[in-house]
Parts: C-alpha cells; structure tokens; sequence
C-alpha cells in the first residue's frame, strides 16, 4: 500500500492538464485544473464541470486517494 508521503509527492509531479482516475473510481476520469505544491490541488471532472473539488496535501488518504494518469 502506498504511504501518505508518497501519494502526496504523486500528487505533486502532476502538471495542469494531466489527466487522472481516482482508483476508488477508475470511471470517473478528471483534468488537474491547478496544481498549488504544499496546498492543494483542483481537479475537475471531465465530463462534468460542476463534479469538481479541491484535494488539499495534508488531508490527502492513501486509502482512497490514490490514482493513475491517464492522458493530458
């Protein structure tokens, strides 16, 4: 399983406009809006611009946070 640490240095390679699925929802996919390193993130899903949400680093949980990248 994957450390909060590690997740969040995950988190923090990621640029504006990567592509990601959560893995608690693999099809659901989101578009990293902006990436503010030690702060947070705001993704914004895809298909739907109003399933959007901020994901702030220290409240990042390695059980259900966890994604993959999938395209830009």
């Amino acid at each position: 399983m994957i450390t909060q640490e590690s997740l969040v240095k995950k988190y923090s390679a990621l640029n504006e406009g990567d592509v990601i699925v959560l893995m608690d929802n693999v099809d659901y996919p989101y578009t990293v809006y902006t990436n503010r390193l030690d702060d947070h993130l705001f993704l914004v899903a895809k298909n739907d611009e109003s399933k959007s949400f901020h994901l702030f680093y220290d409240e990042i949980d390695p059980s259900q946070d966890d994604f993959q990248i999938t395209g830009k």
